[in-house]
């Protein structure tokens, strides 16, 4: 939306109207006293040293226990999320379910802990906090910017949704040559079949032969044909009859 950092600390301001409901967003609280009148009371209650102490919540968003962790005053009327504490300290790198790895108030008793950094805009906040008047044509004319200057498609997306990275731009810069189109890619080929093997050598195919004409001979030796066997006469029948 092009909006400077002076712009986008203005429209922050916004944060004092309504409330933290957590059936919607898993934190819960007043961010003011007056959530129904706009007003620079958002960054008074920061600017002017209230000792702010983050605190884990257990919530349940969509029928799924969740856990959030977010800002609340000593005794725990008000609330502040992690990007309205980022407007004037550096968090660090945050911790699982956005817990952070400093404190703001009260300072650190452990030498483990270590205390927030102020952020370069905690200038603008106290700035706003100073003057009402100030903060109201500010945040109008933020407004009026970010009204006028809209958002593209794909930009904004439901709660809870996760925004897909920009595709790259593949247009050809002007002035440079567009390439042609890609020639066919040939079909695959497929692989030449191999002669089968051959798994006898001349050796064992006279072997082999050789076997075959023994084993024909012996069929005809061991098997001869049989021998048509003479009829008696009258002449072996005389012979027959002596000899007894």
């Amino acid at each position: 939306m092009d909006m400077t950092p002076r712009e986008a600390v203005c429209l922050m301001g916004s944060h004092t109207l309504g409330k933290l409901r957590s059936n919607e967003t898993g934190f819960s609280g007043d961010y003011t006293p007056q959530m129904d009148v706009l007003s620079n009371e958002f960054f008074t209650m920061m600017a002017s040293g209230t000792s702010w102490k983050q605190h884990k919540k257990n919530v349940v968003i969509d029928e799924f226990p969740q856990t959030r962790f977010q800002w609340e005053n000593p005794d725990k009327t008000f609330t502040r999320v992690n990007s309205d504490m980022m407007l004037m300290y550096d968090l660090g790198k945050l911790r699982q379910h956005g817990e952070a790895e400093c404190l703001i108030e009260p300072l650190p008793k452990k030498k483990k802990e270590k205390h927030c950094k102020k952020q370069p805009h905690w200038v603008i906040v106290e700035e706003m906090a100073a003057d009402n008047k100030a903060f109201i044509a500010c945040f109008g004319a933020a407004m009026n910017k970010m009204m006028r200057n809209g958002y593209k498609e794909g930009e904004l997306v439901p709660t809870g949704q996760i925004i897909p990275p920009p595709l790259p731009d593949t247009t050809p810069a002007p002035g440079t040559a567009q390439p042609g189109p890609s020639p066919p890619v040939p079909p695959p080929r497929r692989p030449a079949r191999r002669p089968a093997r051959r798994n006898r050598n001349k050796k064992s195919r006279r072997k082999q032969k050789s076997k075959g004409r023994k084993r024909n001979r012996l069929q005809l030796v061991g098997n001869p044909a049989p021998t048509p066997r003479p009829q008696a006469g009258p002449l072996s029948l005389l012979t027959n009859l002596l000899s007894i």
